[in-house]
């Protein structure tokens, strides 16, 4: 029944996906916040899926600890999942996220109008001035800004080194 279930989810999730950013398209000519509440409306729906379909319920511990405002988040990424939840605990969120992802249609373009911070990984040092200057701007507008540290999925109870980017957005942010 678990196997049926993720078919079943997998479906709904890529059908929802195509079918809210084709329908959401007008939206990339409207304010940044409209495609942000776009990219929350997907959330919802997505975490709606797991519920009714796969029968899972999203707890989240400590989100009354999340600050409102400018916040530097470094999260444990290990599905595809970590990529959606975010956009609706903080719905002004700004995800740090490797360019390549700028160039899938649809996906890329609502990234894009969204504000998220775009690195070439390939960059080095001209990267990090680049993610730290962008993220200075996005916590001036009181932007909460993701990262996943270690830069790429890890699966659960893997350990890989952090890249450089968290180190540096962390020591030249003054935001929690």
């Amino acid at each position: 029944m678990l196997y049926i279930r993720s078919i079943v989810f997998n479906i709904y999730l890529y059908l929802l996906t195509v079918l809210l950013a084709g329908l959401g398209l007008p939206v990339l000519l409207l304010p940044r916040r409209a495609v942000a509440g776009v990219l929350r409306l997907w959330a919802r729906l997505v975490n709606l899926g797991l519920r009714v379909i796969c029968n899972i319920r999203v707890e989240i511990r400590g989100r009354d600890r999340l600050p409102d405002g400018a916040s530097l988040i470094a999260a444990k990424h290990q599905s595809m999942w970590d990529t959606i939840v975010f956009f609706d605990l903080l719905p002004d969120i700004v995800y740090v996220l490797k360019k390549e992802l700028a160039y899938i249609p649809l996906y890329g373009w609502f990234a894009v109008r969204a504000g998220m911070i775009r690195v070439d990984r390939d960059a080095h040092a001209k990267a990090l001035r680049h993610l730290v200057k962008q993220a200075k701007t996005k916590a001036s507008d009181g932007r909460p800004i993701l990262i996943f540290p270690e830069g790429t999925r890890v699966a659960p109870g893997e350990h890989i080194g952090y890249k450089p980017g968290i180190a540096a957005l962390y020591s030249q942010l003054d935001i929690p």
